[in-house]
């Protein structure tokens, strides 16, 4: 097998400013995600709350995808997080939409809803409206769920630019979080390393289990 590709960070791929050139870019990144997947035998699952779909619209534009794209969930409100991803009320009314308290039992939500092996999540503020000053527009959280074993990672992005820009920075570090997971390459200093064995999933899930605030 070839030697992996480290893709960079959001903030040094130039073309996710630019519409034309971001669609052709992710695309491509999309494809080399499903190289990853495929002999692997991996399937994978979305739930996107600020994309609307777009994480799974880019996936799905590459020839072949049926083979390891599964399904994906668009929950834009509160009651669709909770109805087709099990997120519980008690999250959002403490924690709100965005947060990685969401992010992650979206991600947990998707594989427990689906037979995929692999999810993503994504819940954040597009803008140009809706920022706070603890949430201002850009802020985007990104949970990544895996079943074998069963581990779980979210992490906090803030991303720059207009409403496009920054759904486009958010697809493209999902797929890139992907990425990282399937070839064993999760930096803990980029994403909060939660890791979950099977006996303990449950017990803290109801928990509400969630990784330690990173300094």
């Amino acid at each position: 097998m070839s030697a992996p590709i480290v893709l960079p960070r959001w903030d040094q791929v130039p073309e996710l400013s630019d519409p034309a050139a971001s669609f052709l870019y992710l695309e491509q990144v999309a494809a080399y995600l499903g190289n990853l997947l495929l002999p692997r035998g991996l399937t994978l699952t979305t739930a996107e709350s600020c994309t609307g779909g777009l994480i799974s619209g880019m996936v799905t534009a590459v020839s072949g995808s049926s083979h390891w794209f599964e399904r994906g969930f668009v929950t834009y409100t509160n009651n669709a997080k909770m109805e087709l991803l099990g997120v519980r009320a008690s999250t959002l009314e403490r924690y709100g939409a965005v947060s990685e308290f969401t992010a992650l039992q979206m991600s947990g939500g998707a594989l427990e809803h689906s037979r995929a092996a692999l999810a993503v999540s994504v819940t954040g503020i597009a803008g140009p409206t809706g920022g706070t000053p603890n949430k201002p527009v850009g802020t985007v959280c990104m949970g990544l769920a895996c079943h074998a074993p069963r581990c779980q990672w979210v992490t906090t992005h803030c991303f720059s630019g207009d409403r496009n820009a920054v759904r486009a920075q958010t697809v493209y570090e999902a797929l890139r979080g992907l990425c990282l997971l399937v070839q064993n390459l999760i930096d803990p200093s980029e994403l909060g390393a939660l890791q979950v064995c099977d006996a303990d999933w449950n017990v803290l899930r109801a928990a509400g289990y969630h990784p330690q605030p990173r300094a």
